[in-house]
Parts: structure tokens; sequence; C-alpha cells
């Protein structure tokens, strides 16, 4: 996991799996994030091999913390081991998820 500023912008990017022993780093890292309450933040999802239902808590419950503070929330993915979660559970529908984290940044 890293976590970076783009401008005004947090980054947390993500690789390999985001299950039950590795959302709680996470979480805490996006918490921390919002904390700070930014105008924007984008988690990124593009290095991961296996997004588990904890993962899935993390987008919902980041995208609403996000809101209550006026900040926008971005996810990036490609793949689909962390787009077909988000598709079965009809989380996608609620987040604005970006096909690169350049696109996120200019979004």
């Amino acid at each position: 996991m890293r976590v970076a500023r783009v401008g005004t912008t947090h980054v947390v990017t993500v690789s390999g799996e985001l299950d039950v022993d590795t959302a709680p780093p996470v979480r805490n890292a996006v918490d921390r994030a919002l904390d700070e309450r930014p105008p924007s933040l984008v988690l990124d999802l593009t290095g991961l091999a296996f997004f588990g239902s904890p993962g899935l808590s993390l987008l919902v419950s980041a995208r609403e913390r996000a809101e209550e503070a006026g900040g926008e929330f971005a996810v990036v993915a490609t793949g689909r081991a962390v787009l077909r979660p988000l598709e079965v559970t009809g989380v996608l529908g609620l987040l604005d998820v970006r096909a690169s984290l350049a696109d996120a940044l200019s979004g």
C-alpha cells in the first residue's frame, strides 16, 4: 500500500489482495486521509489480484465519509478481480470508477 498526495488529492494505492487480513491497514490509511478533509480522495485498486467483501465495505464507507465531508471520491479499477464483485453486488453503481489514475486525477 502506498499513500501519496497529487496536488490536493490524496491517493491510496493498494496492490496484492484486499481481504479480511489486509483491509484494516487500508481502512486506517483511508480514514487518516479523510480526516484531513481533502477535496478529493482516489483509491487506486489496479494492482489488486483479489478483492473480497471487506474491500466492498471499505469502498462504501469511504464514499460516504468523503461525501459527508464535501469531498469527491473515485476508485481506479480495471481488472476483473475488482470490477466483477462491484458489478454483482451493485456497488459499482454507487461509485465513480475510473479506468486510470490520470483519468481520476483529471476528473
